[in-house]
């Protein structure tokens, strides 16, 4: 299953922080089988797992893959 998640932009004129724009830049995210993970450890990986932590559940053995990053993580 792949995941797409788009940026967004806030703090838009008088709305300030109740508006906000989705960008036309995605990041996309993979389940992969824990096996075939290349990067041992996300963020990503670790709010998959959480959520089944916080749900009293057993994660399948899967992973969160990064496929493809286009949105800046800083400003230039």
């Amino acid at each position: 299953m792949k995941v797409y998640v788009p940026a967004t932009t806030a703090n838009i004129g008088p709305g300030f922080d109740s508006l906000g724009i989705a960008l036309n830049l995605y990041n996309a995210y993979e389940l992969c089988d824990k096996k075939s993970c290349k990067a041992s450890h996300t963020l990503a990986d670790d709010a998959f797992q959480k959520y089944f932590t916080a749900l009293d559940k057993k994660a399948p053995p899967l992973c969160v893959c990064i496929v493809e990053t286009s949105i800046p993580i800083s400003r230039d």
